[in-house]
């Protein structure tokens, strides 16, 4: 087992936490250990707090069980909060500068220079809602990282494993990147330490469409200068790479692979609604922050290659396509060589859990010998359903069909699963609509999609008989309830898909 830190800066870096957490808990992320971070200056950001409790609500599920647990599940995830590089509620870019000590006669040139690049109004303009497109403000703030615990914590490692998700085109994504890295490596470079830092990079993958007339009277009336402006995205690209490219050479930005993501097509299309942060920032997922999640995966599996590099490794992803939609082959190569099939079995078991185990096997358990029966099986009751496990493993399952479902409805379309369970507009899932014989109809995409991906059209509750037959094979040695149930929904749902796959 590997020890890895991860860090997501801003709210693209947020969304990509949640997806490489739905990917831990198809145990894709294997037997490794990842020790979370986000870093935001806007806590109370929805797409930070939605991260937030799809982390809390994995690490819930995976505490009920005992060491060894089931496929699913696998990765030890240990959360260790929000880093808000801002001192409180009130802080300003004056705070952080410390403007006041401009006024001294050695230092006026200064305050002159600040003058000139920020106005009054923006110097004293409250960030308690992130840097809103402007990283050079960001950047003033992101140095005091060093003083976080974990920052302490990482550099007193042996040897240090780090992962950094952020974006190149807003603010505190574009602030923090640049300093991470390299604070880090220089830090470890100078106490002889050895280090592996890599870092996904989000190009510009949407817009923000202008405030209205009436929200702009409002920014106005509140005194709120800094304003996210799409424009500037791609200018403001445009200055920033050249810093992680020219400086790859000896690692001197402070990484040793950096990959980059951005979808064209997706910045010209997809426009989200104006927002400052707050509750009010809801993005959906994108399938990028599933791309983005893959990086990671390709990070521990080349390390040996990219840590002894002289120069940092640039990895760079595109997808071809002809319509505004993607299918199961443009996804990294990595997903597309995974012989276990690992994301589809946790598919079919999330809805089978919430659509049929939920609801007949609590009225009518008699054909679920895998749960209730005394020696052909677990031997579990009605009491089973009335614990927090069982709560706490729902609320995942819905977390995952609700994050596919919004990757599969986003802009540019990823075609994976059926997923007419998830209701857009919404935002929410109607399993009890979803009919059973669609489990199997163009779950992975093929030319023809009408036959589905399974050699037969399967329903939902065809699952238990798998579950019935893997019974006997489980790993009884020291498991607890919890950890016998999820193991054989991991190997039933995994007999039942290399059973139906066409392949």
């Amino acid at each position: 087992m590997a020890k890895y830190y991860i860090l997501g800066i801003g709210g693209s870096g947020a969304l990509a936490l949640e997806s490489l957490v739905h990917l831990c808990a198809t145990g894709i992320v294997g037997d490794n250990e990842l020790i979370i971070k986000i870093i935001d200056p806007d806590e109370t950001n929805e797409n930070v707090q939605r991260t937030q409790r799809t982390i809390q609500n994995y690490i819930k599920v995976r505490n009920e069980m005992k060491e060894g647990c089931s496929e699913f599940f696998k990765t030890n995830i240990i959360y260790k909060g929000v880093w808000n590089p801002n001192k409180g509620d009130n802080y300003n870019l004056e705070h952080g500068i410390s403007y006041v000590q401009l006024n001294k006669e050695d230092n006026v040139k200064y305050k002159f220079l600040t003058n000139l690049l920020f106005s009054e109004e923006k110097r004293k303009e409250k960030l308690d809602k992130g840097y809103k497109g402007n990283p050079m403000i960001g950047t003033i703030f992101m140095k005091d990282f060093e003083e976080d615990d974990i920052f302490n914590e990482m550099i007193s490692e042996p040897s240090l494993k780090l992962f950094v998700f952020g974006s190149l085109f807003g603010g505190t994504g574009a602030a923090g990147l640049p300093v991470m890295g390299k604070a880090l490596k220089t830090k470890l470079s100078n106490s002889s330490k050895k280090s592996y830092i890599g870092s996904c990079i989000f190009l510009p993958y949407f817009n923000v469409k202008k405030p209205s007339e009436k929200e702009d009277t409002k920014l106005n009336e509140l005194k709120i200068n800094l304003k996210p402006d799409s424009d500037n995205f791609l200018p403001a690209i445009k200055f920033a790479i050249p810093f992680y490219l020219d400086k790859a050479e000896n690692k001197e930005n402070g990484y040793d692979s950096i990959y980059f993501l951005g979808c064209p097509d997706s910045f010209e299309n997809s426009q989200i609604e104006f927002a400052m942060g707050g509750s009010d920032q809801k993005n959906k997922s994108h399938y990028l922050n599933l791309f983005a999640a893959s990086s990671f995966l390709d990070f521990i599996q080349n390390e040996d290659n990219s840590a002894n590099n002289k120069d940092t490794s640039i990895f760079a992803t595109s997808v071809e396509k002809t319509e505004i939609k993607l299918n199961y082959k443009n996804l990294p190569l990595g997903f597309q060589e995974l012989k276990n099939k690992r994301i589809e079995s946790f598919y079919v078991t999330s809805l089978f859990y919430l659509k049929y185990f939920l609801n007949e096997g609590k009225n009518t358990p008699a054909s679920m010998t895998w749960f209730n029966h005394e020696s052909k099986g677990l031997h579990l009751d009605d009491s089973f359903f009335n614990n927090t496990f069982t709560d706490n493993l729902k609320t995942f399952f819905e977390k995952y069909l609700i994050w596919f479902g919004q990757i599969s409805n986003n802009v540019i379309k990823l075609e994976m699963f059926n997923t007419e369970f998830y209701i857009n507009e919404k935002d929410i899932l109607n399993i009890d609509k979803f009919s059973d014989d669609k489990i199997g109809s163009y779950l992975i995409w093929k030319d023809n999609p009408k036959p589905g991906f399974f050699k037969k059209k399967p329903l939902i509750q065809d699952l238990n008989d798998k579950f019935n037959t893997v019974t006997d094979g489980i790993n009884t040695n020291g498991y607890n309830e919890f950890q016998k149930f999820l193991d054989i929904l991991y190997k039933g749902s995994l007999s039942f898909i290399q059973k139906n796959y066409k392949n």
